[in-house]
């Protein structure tokens, strides 16, 4: 007779695409679980009977300003013996500084911005931008600090912390593609420590070599004063970045962002796609 698998339901963000990828490569957690992804930021919608019918609830926490899609709206309506487990949303913003999140223009700069805005030439605006010392612009130091904490209490009412491993490894191992793209160093530790909760044995190294992050396509490419004045290790001013496709240098993508916004193209992710 075929196992009955219990419901375990998902609402995150794009990252739980990433974690349903590697959790649905677990036989060891699919032989027990059907999991169900919800994307919580397209507001897609989880059937109201489904909720009752699942045995794990893993989610990212909305606020009530989500409305029926709140997570204490959620969590009312799972079995008492439910297990529910609050997972941290990833974010570090200390190797991007001027990142801003804009709809109207992804992967916003506000330092370019103003700069474009000046109304200088393009060689000009690279210079000042590549070339003039960033701690003359913003305390290096109080910055990256600010980046911690911020996530620290952010993740504090979280089952599941991320952020004391990010503060550990921050200087000598990749751990994110994005601010908010974990990789898959970071999407494992999540995942181990979901696995841990669930008494589900730990997948083994071969798993975790041969699997490929769903988002590893963009690499958000760091400015290289960051990585000198942040001692970083596993990268170099010279290191180049994965933009969809094609390894560019920071200053080649610089040039790139300074081009989409001079001939007034708003869809800076297309236009990497095509340049």
């Amino acid at each position: 007779m075929k196992k009955t698998k219990k419901i375990c339901i998902l609402h995150a963000n794009c990252q739980g695409e990433e974690y349903q990828a590697i959790l649905d490569k677990i036989p060891a957690f699919t032989d027990e679980w059907n999991l169900k992804l919800f994307t919580n930021y397209t507001k897609q919608a989880i059937p109201q009977d489904l909720l009752p019918q699942a045995d794990l609830f893993l989610y990212q926490y909305l606020d009530n300003s989500w409305g029926d899609l709140s997570s204490d709206v959620l969590l009312k309506q799972l079995k008492k013996n439910t297990a529910a487990f609050c997972l941290p949303a990833v974010f570090f913003r200390g190797f991007h500084p001027f990142w801003e999140g804009r709809s109207e223009f992804h992967y916003y700069d506000n330092f370019l911005e103003k700069l474009i805005a000046s109304g200088a030439e393009k060689s000009v605006i690279l210079r000042l931008y590549l070339q003039n010392d960033l701690r003359n612009k913003l305390d290096l130091n109080a910055h990256i600090e600010f980046s911690f904490s911020r996530e620290e209490e952010k993740e504090k009412s979280c089952d599941f912390k991320v952020m004391p491993f990010i503060r550990k490894n921050w200087q000598d191992r990749q751990l994110l593609y994005t601010v908010s793209h974990p990789n898959k160093v970071l999407c494992r530790y999540l995942v181990e420590n979901i696995l841990n909760a669930l008494n589900i044995a730990l997948p083994d190294e071969l798993f975790w070599e041969t699997h490929n992050c769903t988002y590893n396509d963009f690499e958000q490419p760091i400015h290289p004063q960051l990585i000198d004045f942040y001692k970083l290790k596993f990268i170099t001013p010279e290191t180049t970045f994965n933009v969809y496709g094609r390894q560019l240098s920071f200053a080649q993508y610089i040039s790139r962002y300074i081009d989409c916004r001079q001939n007034n193209i708003d869809n800076f992710i297309g236009y990497l796609h095509f340049v």
